[in-house]
Parts: structure tokens; C-alpha cells; sequence
């Protein structure tokens, strides 16, 4: 696993709450050609006016904390602007790398959960009407 706890002060400084690993590393399903899927939920107090300086900084200190292979892959997302389908996977499947505050992790994954809940037969029906044009 991944240990962040050294970059506890950086994260708090990009207002990072928490960070989740996702996708075929977090389901160990991960092979030679992975990229690294890691998502980050940042506090309410941030501006998401310019993300490229935030992107940016996160890039270099998740490289330094996972120490990535040649040519392997990071994909960093934001959580606060992910689809919800994409948030509810991470919650879902992902991997708690970091948290800075559980209470605030808790609501937002309540809050995820029961607007996936909501949206989900209107997404299930989008889904059966690309299905039938296929």
C-alpha cells in the first residue's frame, strides 16, 4: 500500500481531505501495463478556479510517494469534479490512502451513495437506450 503519511503537511497545504486508490491496482487486478488510478476529495475551503497549478502539485508529490515505474501511468482525479458514476466507484471499490478528516469522508460518501441511489434508474435507462441503437 501506499504510504502518505510523509506528505501529510503537502497534502494539507493543496486542501487534500482524503485520497483513494482506484481501479485495477485497488481490485488487484493490476498488471504490467497499469496505470495508477488515484483520487482525491479536496476540502470545501478550496477554489477549483485553476486546477492545472493543483494537478500539477499533486502530480509531483504522488510520483515521489509511489516511486513509479519507467513509463508506467498516474491518472489523478478530482473528485470534487468527477461524474458521479466515477465517484461512486471509487467509494465503492477504492483504497483509502489518506484520510485528514473522517467525518467529512463519511458524509461525502453518504452523500455519493444516496445520490447514486437517486440517479441510478435514470442512468440504467440511458444505458438500455444506447444498447438498442447499437
Amino acid at each position: 500500500m501506499i504510504n502518505l503519511s510523509l506528505y501529510k503537511k503537502d497534502l494539507e497545504q493543496l486542501g487534500v481531505s482524503e485520497v483513494y486508490l482506484f481501479g485495477s491496482y485497488a481490485e488487484g487486478k493490476a498488471t504490467g501495463r497499469s496505470d495508477l488510478d488515484i483520487a482525491v476529495l479536496l476540502n470545501s475551503k478550496i477554489n477549483l478556479t485553476d486546477t492545472r497549478k493543483l494537478y500539477n502539485s499533486l502530480y509531483d508529490l504522488f510520483t515521489k510517494a509511489v516511486n513509479l515505474k519507467v513509463g508506467q501511468g498516474l491518472d489523478i482525479v478530482l473528485l470534487n469534479r468527477a461524474p458521479l458514476e466515477l465517484q461512486f466507484d471509487v467509494i465503492r471499490h477504492g483504497k483509502i490512502l489518506y484520510s485528514d478528516n473522517e467525518d467529512y469522508r463519511h458524509e461525502y460518501e453518504l452523500n455519493t451513495q444516496m445520490k447514486y441511489m437517486d440517479f441510478k434508474p435514470i442512468l440504467n435507462m440511458f444505458d438500455q437506450q444506447i444498447l438498442a441503437q447499437v
